[in-house]
């Protein structure tokens, strides 16, 4: 897991939010969702980074592993990437 500065998870987060919606990997209790990258943050604390349906997130590694549940592919969305 790869330790990052605050404005490296800043820009990351940015990166993130101005991608494109789709292709989710995650059904997550605010809806959908798809894992960006799992990150230490300068305070030390593991983090997941998603692209949720219109927002990007960050929720601690344990509340991700426990609450994101894996999706299974969908077939029409595999055809328009």
């Amino acid at each position: 897991m790869e330790r990052i500065t605050w404005q490296e998870c800043v820009d990351l987060s940015r990166e993130i939010l101005f991608s494109p919606p789709g292709n989710w990997t995650h059904n997550i209790p605010e809806g959908l969702a798809r894992f960006e990258r799992r990150v230490i943050v300068p305070s030390g604390h593991k983090k997941v980074l998603f692209r949720g349906e219109n927002y990007a997130g960050s929720w601690p590694e344990s509340e991700w592993d426990r609450l994101a549940k894996p999706r299974k592919p969908d077939p029409v969305q595999l055809e328009l990437f």
